[in-house]
């Protein structure tokens, strides 16, 4: 079914250990989740903390449209409590994008993986319409080289305008599931990458930024 993703940034208070099962963050965080699952539109939730950032809790969460999480911001007092809930695990305020990623069911497949880079492109204004067409070109000799282990991929473009280092517009986001860190820096020696990694920057790409998630599936239960 095709998805909105929302992607939902946090910077963890000091102290704070989602990843512990027995902490009382991890439990925090399992009734914030079962909260989301239990709105109407809601699909599925992926979770993790940045490798290169550990402050950095991501949450990836398909909707059947950006109108249904919007639909649940509106439930004025289910999502205050959400977010009073949700209140206890981060400083500052969360960073907050949509993003219809292509091809369907790429995000799953890249969230899936041992880790999945995130990597956000940043221009000023609209990003051009053939930046995705870069992306696929590369990705697709990529997966095509057996030197290369790529698990999942997916692109899209933010529903908002965002801005990083006084670059304000859309921004683009691509997902890409790989064995470990180690694997995709290892990529970047091949002759495959090093010869088409330019088409990621197509278009004029101001600035970008990624990190690695080692993603986690939400259930229930």
């Amino acid at each position: 079914m095709p998805a909105t993703t929302e992607i939902c940034t946090l910077t963890l208070a000091p102290g704070t250990d989602i990843n512990d099962p027995n902490s009382a963050a991890a439990a925090v965080l399992k009734e914030c989740n079962d909260t989301l699952a239990s709105q109407p539109g809601f699909q599925k939730l992926w979770y993790g903390t940045a490798v290169e950032k550990p402050e950095m809790l991501q949450l990836f969460i398909d909707w059947n449209s950006k109108a249904a999480h919007e639909t649940f911001q509106a439930a004025a007092d289910t999502y205050a409590a959400f977010r009073s809930h949700l209140a206890k695990l981060h400083t500052g305020t969360p960073h907050v994008v949509h993003v219809d990623f292509l091809p369907e069911g790429g995000v799953a497949a890249a969230l899936s993986a041992k880790v999945t880079q995130v990597a956000t492109f940043y221009f000023d204004g609209a990003p051009p319409a053939n930046a995705f067409e870069g992306a696929e070109t590369l990705i697709t000799r990529l997966i095509g080289n057996e030197d290369v282990n790529v698990s999942g991929w997916a692109y899209g473009t933010t529903h908002e305008v965002v801005e990083k280092e006084g670059v304000r517009g859309r921004a683009n986001v691509l997902v890409m599931g790989w064995e470990s860190v180690e694997a995709h820096a290892a990529s970047h020696e091949t002759r495959t990458l090093k010869e088409n990694i330019h088409l990621l920057t197509t278009g004029d790409v101001k600035t970008y930024e990624q990190v690695h998630v080692p993603a986690t599936l939400y259930r229930r239960g």
